[in-house]
C-alpha cells in the first residue's frame, strides 16, 4: 500500500514514516503538495534510508555541504541520520514525489551479516554517500529508477509474494547503486562530527524559537564555540544560526496563519518575536508578504508542512 501523507514530524523533528512497520522495515510514501509560495519541507532527519522519485514538479534538495536541484524523473537517495530539507521551486501547480524508507536489517537480514559488512556498512560510514542524485543520464542510473519505479508499482498493487519482490527489487538497486558510486564507499569525513552537532542546534532552535535565543545558546547545543557555530551552519544549512532561528520562527508562524484564525500580535509572541513590527519585517524579508496578507492568500484547514 502506498501511503498519501503530507509531511509530519514527530516530537524529535524525526520525519513520521507511516506504514512502516518492524515486521516489515520497508514503507511507500506519496507526498502531494500545492505549491504555496515560500514554503519548504523543514530540516529533519530519520535513522533509516529514504530514497525520493519526483514524480512532478521539482524542487531543490538541501542537506548539509550543498543542494542538488531535482526535476520529474529524477531520484536522490538519503542515507540514515541525514539532516536534509527540500525547497519546492519552479514555479508549479504541484510538486509530487514518491518516497522508499527501510532499514539496514530489510536488506542485511540479520546483524553483521556479509551483506551488512560487505555491501551495507561501507555505505552508512561514508560521508560522500549522504546525499546522491539519481538522474537518468547513464545506463546505471536509468537501471536505477527503473528499479525504483518497480517497487512503487509492488506497493501499489500488493500482489502474492510481492513482500518478496520488493526486497528483490530493493537489492538489484543497492548493487546498482554501489557499482555506480565506488569512489564514494567509505570514505570518512573530517567533519564526520558535524551533522551530529548540527543536529543538536536545530533540534535547540526547534525546542526554543519561542523564547529568547542567543547564538551562544546555539553554539552551546553543538558544543562548538560561536565562531565555529556561525561556520557550520553556513556550510551545512547556508544561513548563518539567528537567520536559520530566524528562518524557523516564520515558518512556524506561517503555520499559524494558515491554520488558526489568532491574532497576528499573538503569533508573533508565540513564535519569539520581540514585537509585531518586527515580526512584520522578518515575515516580509523571508516570504515576501506581510503576514495579514500571507494569511488572506494561504488560510487553510490543513496544514501542508508539518
Amino acid at each position: 500500500m502506498i501511503i498519501e501523507s503530507n509531511f509530519i514530524k514527530d516530537e524529535d523533528k524525526r520525519e513520521v514514516m507511516e506504514g512502516y512497520t518492524p515486521d516489515f522495515p520497508c514503507a511507500c510514501k506519496l507526498t502531494n503538495v500545492a505549491s504555496v509560495r515560500h514554503q519548504n519541507v523543514t530540516w529533519h532527519w530519520h535513522p533509516v534510508f529514504e530514497i525520493n522519485y519526483i514524480m512532478e514538479g521539482e524542487a531543490d534538495y538541501l542537506f548539509p555541504g550543498g543542494s542538488i536541484h531535482l526535476k520529474k524523473g529524477d531520484a536522490i537517495f538519503y542515507n540514515m541520520d541525514v539532516l536534509h530539507s527540500v525547497k519546492v521551486t519552479g514555479g508549479s501547480d504541484r510538486w509530487k514525489q514518491y518516497t522508499l524508507f527501510f532499514d539496514i536489517n530489510f536488506l542485511a537480514g540479520i546483524y553483521n551479516s556479509v551483506w551488512e559488512t560487505r555491501y551495507i556498512s561501507p555505505v552508512v560510514k561514508s560521508k560522500k554517500m549522504s546525499a546522491v542524485p539519481i538522474t537518468p543520464d547513464s545506463r546505471e542510473n536509468i537501471q536505477m529508477i527503473s528499479e525504483i519505479l518497480a517497487i512503487i508499482d509492488l506497493f501499489r498493487d500488493e500482489s502474492f509474494g510481492y513482500e518478496f519482490e520488493i526486497r528483490s527489487r530493493l537489492s538489484r538497486f543497492w548493487c546498482l547503486f554501489l557499482q555506480a558510486n565506488p569512489d564514494k564507499l567509505a570514505v570518512e569525513d573530517e567533519n564526520s562530527s558535524v551533522s551530529e552537532n548540527m543536529i543538536g542546534m536545530i533540534e535547540y532552535i526547534q525546542e526554543n524559537y519561542h523564547d529568547q535565543v542567543f547564538l551562544k545558546d546555539i553554539a552551546a547545543a553543538g558544543l562548538m564555540s560561536e565562531r565555529e557555530c556561525t561556520r557550520v551552519f553556513n556550510r551545512s544549512v547556508h544561513m548563518a544560526p539567528i537567520h536559520y532561528l530566524n528562518h524557523y520562527r516564520v515558518h512556524m508562524a506561517a503555520r499559524m496563519l494558515r491554520q488558526t484564525d489568532d491574532p497576528i500580535a499573538l503569533i508573533a509572541e508565540k513564535c519569539g518575536f520581540s514585537s509585531p513590527a518586527y515580526f512584520s519585517k522578518v515575515f516580509r524579508e523571508e516570504t515576501g508578504d506581510l503576514p495579514k496578507d500571507y494569511r488572506a492568500e494561504n488560510k487553510i484547514t490543513g496544514d501542508i508542512f508539518a
